[in-house]
């Protein structure tokens, strides 16, 4: 009788024990100033501030649901990068409230959860293409490049008008190459490109700009600067391309 009273205190306290260390063990990092933010309409940005030591920690785990869904039906998204203080959350639908909550975690367990918190994803980027696409040679390695935009018509299912960005990328190269310039909305509708290389086949074109990303481009040109003698136009109007 006397052997197995020893016997349950000692599992009694490696039982103690164990839970001691474990409980030492999960994350003791609280996330501060948490702030997801919309960005384009099918995102939210989701940053923190960490209070505690990052190096106990394997990575952080956010978790996000509809305004109109339970908790239980929520997704997770998980950052293996510990010192990586924000998580993005996308494939998400346009114009949607969803809840937020983060949680640091290791391989004991997971941290104190963050308050809830409710974002709204933007609304729709611009549907309207630029028109009339026109690209001038104003000398051997430089073009201007003039537009047309109908007056936006704002709707309950699109962002306000940013602006409008022009991109330019070599032929024979992926567009991930583009160069990308950028005007506000408001200012004269032209971008001026230098730096050309004669003999080079250009592709170029224009889109509009909101909270809601990049709106529909225009159909791109494709022109060799060498081929535009001084005040000569290459011109895409609607869906036709003029060389």
């Amino acid at each position: 009788m006397q052997l197995k009273i020893h016997r349950f205190l000692f599992l009694l306290l490696l039982i103690l024990s164990i839970q001691e260390i474990k409980s030492e063990e999960v994350p003791k990092i609280s996330l501060r100033l948490f702030t997801p933010r919309a960005i384009l309409s099918t995102a939210i940005n989701v940053t923190w501030f960490t209070h505690g030591n990052q190096e106990e920690i394997l990575g952080f785990k956010c978790k996000f649901w509809k305004r109109n869904q339970n908790e239980e039906e929520a997704v997770n998204v998980i950052s293996l990068n510990k010192f990586q203080n924000w998580i993005l959350l996308d494939g998400l639908e346009i114009d949607t409230y969803y809840w937020v909550k983060c949680r640091a975690f290791n391989s004991f367990g997971q941290g104190d959860e963050t308050s809830r918190f409710l974002e709204k994803t933007f609304k729709k980027a611009p549907q309207k293409q630029p028109t009339e696409l026109k690209v001038t040679k104003v000398d051997s390695s430089t073009i201007k490049v003039t537009f047309h935009y109908d007056s936006p018509s704002y709707t309950k299912f699109e962002e306000p008008l940013e602006g409008f960005k022009s991109r330019i990328w070599e032929k024979d190269q992926n567009i991930e190459t583009a160069v990308d310039k950028i005007i506000p909305f408001g200012e004269k509708l032209e971008f001026i490109f230098d730096n050309l290389i004669s003999g080079k086949t250009y592709q170029l074109a224009v889109l509009a700009l909101s909270n809601g990303g990049d709106g529909v481009s225009s159909p791109p040109i494709t022109f060799e600067i060498d081929q535009i003698t001084s005040n000569e136009e290459f011109q895409l109007n609607n869906s036709e391309q003029i060389s």
